[in-house]
C-alpha cells in the first residue's frame, strides 16, 4: 500500500511541538505509512509563531528548530502557486489549499475552522487531528 500523502497546517505541527494528546499523531505522520508534505512558506510560519513569547513555557527555540530540521529531512518539500486563488473564507488559509494541492496530498490537517468547513478541496480531504487519529491512527 501506497503511504498516505499529508500535508499540515502550522497549528498542527505547534500542537504536536507542544505535546501532550499529539504524541501518536506525531509518531504517525513521522512513519513509514506517511509522506509528509512541507513548503518554506510552511516552515517559516511554523518558525513565526513557534518563537512567539506565549510558547516558550513548552518548548525552546532549539527544539523549534531542530523539529523545522526533521520537517525538513522527512518531508516532501513542494512550493505552491504564487497567487493562490480566493478558495476559502479566510485568504490567509488559501496558500494551504493550494499547497496541498501542489503536493497531491489526500490529506490536510488543521484545527482552523474557516478550512474544516470545506470538508475536502479537489481531492484532498480537510480534517482536524482528533478526527485524522481516530480513523488513521487508531
Amino acid at each position: 500500500m501506497r503511504p498516505l500523502r499529508v500535508f499540515g497546517d502550522c497549528n498542527v505541527f505547534i500542537s504536536i511541538l507542544i505535546g501532550g494528546s499529539m504524541k501518536p499523531l506525531r509518531d504517525y505522520l513521522f512513519s513509514t505509512d506517511v509522506d509528509l508534505v512541507v513548503s518554506e512558506e510552511l516552515l517559516a510560519e511554523i518558525v513565526d509563531v513557534g518563537e512567539r513569547s506565549r510558547l516558550r513555557r513548552h518548548f525552546d527555540t532549539e527544539k523549534l528548530h531542530a523539529f523545522i530540521a526533521l520537517l525538513r529531512e522527512v518531508g516532501d518539500l513542494v512550493e505552491g502557486p504564487k497567487k493562490p486563488p480566493k478558495r476559502s473564507r479566510d485568504p490567509d488559509d488559501d496558500y494551504l489549499l493550494g499547497l496541498s494541492e501542489a503536493g497531491k496530498a489526500g490529506i490536510l490537517l488543521t484545527g482552523d475552522a474557516d478550512l474544516l468547513v470545506l470538508v475536502k478541496h479537489k481531492r484532498t480531504r480537510i480534517m482536524n487531528a482528533g478526527t485524522f487519529i481516530k480513523e488513521f491512527v487508531g
